[in-house]
């Protein structure tokens, strides 16, 4: 069971929003964080105003991305208004991720899946992605893929964008 981890974890970590790294990159993400500023043998008064120099660092390299964001245009892939919307609200790294996975939409099929629900369900790429309205809060509408990519990473992919 332990050598095919891997085919199951993820199964455990679906609903977690983990922005898409893996155990590894938030160790390694913690390391690079202290890169420059502490090591081993920095003795705890110093690590403590050396901490908070890296955290000064931290937050000028995410007003950098913020100023970018604001004093730049986003290219966009097609005219779609979802894309449009996303060159907005997202940073430009995240606006990235997002026209990839866009791109990556346009070639996939979709199937629409008639089982008598009250939802529509499509079938992409062995997965299952499910639009309706959310009963609960309003009427909003939604979409779930079965990949539960959204719920990790916080950013819309392929399988809904096919959809929408």
């Amino acid at each position: 069971m332990y050598e095919i981890r891997t085919k199951w974890i993820s199964l455990y970590w679906q609903d977690i929003f983990i922005a898409g790294m893996t155990t590894t990159q938030r160790s390694e993400s913690i390391n690079s964080f202290f890169d420059g500023f502490v090591n081993a043998q920095t003795p705890l008064d110093e690590f403590v105003i050396l901490y908070g120099k890296a955290l000064s660092a931290r937050r000028n390299a995410g007003e950098s991305e913020d100023f970018k964001t604001l004093n730049s245009i986003a290219n966009f892939y097609t005219g779609h208004l979802i894309e449009r919307h996303a060159g907005e609200v997202y940073t430009r790294a995240v606006f990235n991720t997002f026209q990839a996975e866009l791109r990556e939409s346009d070639s996939m099929l979709a199937e629409r899946i008639r089982d008598g629900s009250d939802y529509a369900k499509y079938a992409i790429c062995n997965h299952v992605v499910v639009f309706g309205k959310n009963y609960t809060e309003d009427g909003e509408p939604y979409a779930m893929c079965s990949c539960k990519k959204f719920e990790r990473e916080g950013v819309l992919y392929c399988h809904i964008l096919k959809i929408f």
